[in-house]
């Protein structure tokens, strides 16, 4: 560790962080112990790590695990952290990284499975349509309702009068009861599309449930908020380090790219009564999920290239959810069930 006053040149990408951006510098900073350390475990490279002497102790492990023998690390006063970064700080580690380009849309399409403890239900091929359907209980595309030997309880197991390995309090002795017995692999491919999303903590929150829920990447729209923001980035809990993306220059014709050269369906996740309501779905083997503006949702040159509109089914006049909300509900559907 190298040590430095806080008025040394070296510092000076951890100057005054509240009031300035490093955007145009090429650069970003990742906060804390776990954002750091998934900033050391990204192909984003690091430019420079920055310790607050109190904090040496706690990050020392991690520190010689990860980072790169040409990667400086500097240690800093705590008496004097505030004069450096502009406001109290008691994280006790920063991190400098470089605004490179890690990924590309092929790191999209790279097959990857991962596994569900919840039984994976083969559906019939969904044929895609560019139409809006109209109510769903009018008229519901066949392709989209399950078959019928999913809905009819014989193939449900018959009802027991008891619970095994149970006493009068209801708690179950062997919590082995409830878990599956089986593993099966799910493969659905999953492209998350954030057009213009303008809040880093909704940004955030999405890039937090794709990491955890499956998904293959973001695709951003050009108007999109920075993901490399320190807001969305604390709030995604390093996943924007962890979950592939891109900033699309053309996203219809990105979109049009994936759906035509490689057999993805668009789902436009929407706020309407003619939408499909999330029970009624059958997901495709390869699904695009697109995610409106907070304000104004998806725009309609946008809407017209997705295949199927989808929406959550509300209750008590509540109109909508939250973004991440919605997008943790709606991953969880498509690759986890």
């Amino acid at each position: 560790m190298i040590p430095l006053p806080f008025t040394s040149p070296l510092l000076n990408p951890y100057r005054n962080m509240r009031d300035r951006t490093l955007r145009g510098e090429n650069l970003f900073i990742a906060e804390g112990d776990l954002v750091v350390e998934r900033l050391l475990d990204s192909p984003f490279p690091v430019e420079s790590v920055m310790v607050v002497d109190r904090a040496v102790q706690r990050v020392r492990t991690m520190l010689e695990k990860k980072v790169p023998q040409n990667v400086p690390i500097y240690l800093v006063k705590f008496t004097e952290v505030e004069s450096l970064v502009g406001f109290p700080f008691h994280q006790g580690i920063l991190a400098l990284g470089n605004r490179s380009t890690p990924w590309s849309l092929q790191d999209f399409l790279s097959p990857k499975d991962f596994y569900s403890p919840l039984e994976v239900i083969s559906h019939p091929e969904v044929k895609t349509s560019p139409e809006i359907y109209p109510p769903h209980n009018l008229s519901i595309p066949h392709n989209l309702i399950p078959p019928p030997d999913i809905l009819t309880p014989s193939v449900l197991p018959a009802p027991q009068e008891t619970i095994p390995n149970s006493d009068l309090s209801g708690d179950l002795k062997n919590k082995e009861d409830l878990r599956s017995k089986e593993e099966p692999k799910i493969s659905r491919k999953c492209i998350i599309v954030l057009p213009d999303i303008t809040k880093p903590d909704n940004l955030g929150n999405v890039f937090r449930c794709g990491a955890a829920l499956g998904a293959d990447g973001i695709l951003l729209g050009s108007q999109a908020c920075d993901p490399l923001s320190r807001r969305a980035m604390r709030v995604s809990m390093g996943g924007v380090m962890q979950l592939p993306w891109i900033k699309s220059q053309d996203l219809i014709k990105d979109l049009h790219f994936l759906k035509s050269s490689y057999g993805y369906q668009i789902y436009a996740t929407v706020v309407s009564e003619n939408a499909i309501p999330l029970p009624e779905i059958c997901w495709g083997p390869k699904i695009i999920l697109c995610f409106g503006n907070e304000y104004d949702g998806l725009k309609p040159e946008l809407l017209a290239e997705c295949d199927f509109h989808i929406t959550i089914p509300m209750s008590r006049e509540v109109d909508s959810l939250n973004l991440g909300v919605s997008a943790g509900i709606f991953l969880y559907s498509a690759l986890r069930t």
